[in-house]
């Protein structure tokens, strides 16, 4: 096993004890390119924080890069930085959940890279994926090479827009529960208002017969 090879597994045995799953279900994508700025990084975290409500921590291990444990309550993934460009470390799964996530980061990254350098290329073909298989050995390729090819790209983007709009439909079946309770309540309101108004005349009637009464 060269040096290479053993960095590698070391990354993924310290995946896989980040994310809770076996070191073959731990897959890397990493977009190979020069990133002279490593500010583009810190660009990346705080807008998918701002835009996306992804948070971010830093994690220690044998990443060969500063790592940070990205994600929601839901779904978390690894985002590795290195000179050599961006490493999305997950769990290799057909969860829509994780997808979205991976792709969220690629096409902010792009777009970042792409604001910085208008001729960059950012498509499957600069792309490489990595990961163990079950008997342990070490598969590396880029993404036209392996069983991630165009079609699974496609599928990707699909899966990704149909969770987006799981949670959004999600999030508006929510405001519209709160505002039927809001309903609710403003018409129990109203009604017991109504009520008030209608018994004060007759609360009246009856004091000033009271007062007749005494006289």
């Amino acid at each position: 096993m060269d040096y290479k090879e053993k960095a590698f597994r070391d990354k993924f045995y310290a995946a896989s004890r980040c994310l809770g799953v076996p070191v073959e279900r731990i897959i890397s994508l990493k977009v190979r390119e020069n990133v002279g700025a490593y500010h583009e990084y810190k660009e990346l975290l705080h807008e998918l924080d701002r835009e996306a409500g992804i948070t971010h921590s830093p994690i220690a291990g044998d990443f060969q890069g500063k790592a940070h444990l990205v994600g929601n309550d839901r779904t978390k993934i690894i985002v590795v930085e290195h000179e050599t460009g961006l490493e999305i470390i997950s769990i290799l799964a057909d969860y829509a959940s994780i997808i979205s996530l991976e792709f969220s980061v690629l096409m902010l990254w792009r777009e970042i890279r792409g604001n910085t350098y208008r001729h960059h290329r950012h498509d499957s073909q600069n792309i490489e994926i990595r990961r163990v298989d079950k008997s342990g050995h070490f598969i590396e390729g880029p993404v036209r090479d392996t069983e991630f090819s165009s079609s699974k790209n496609s599928s990707i983007m699909n899966q990704s827009l149909l969770a987006a709009i799981g949670n959004i439909d999600s999030e508006i079946k929510k405001l519209e529960a709160a505002v039927s309770s809001l309903t609710e309540r403003m018409s129990a309101i109203e009604g017991k208002l109504v009520e008030k108004k209608s018994r004060r005349p007759a609360e009246s009637k009856k004091k000033s017969a009271k007062k007749t009464s005494k006289r």
